[in-house]
């Protein structure tokens, strides 16, 4: 695996946490 293509994984899944925990302050919000 190139380092380019980590760099791209590891910001793909940093970006899914983020969504994770908006989704859920979205939530918490809405109730």
């Amino acid at each position: 695996m190139t380092s380019h293509k980590f760099i791209k994984h590891f910001r793909d899944l940093q970006a899914g946490e983020n969504e994770k925990a908006g989704a859920a302050e979205t939530l918490a919000y809405l109730n």
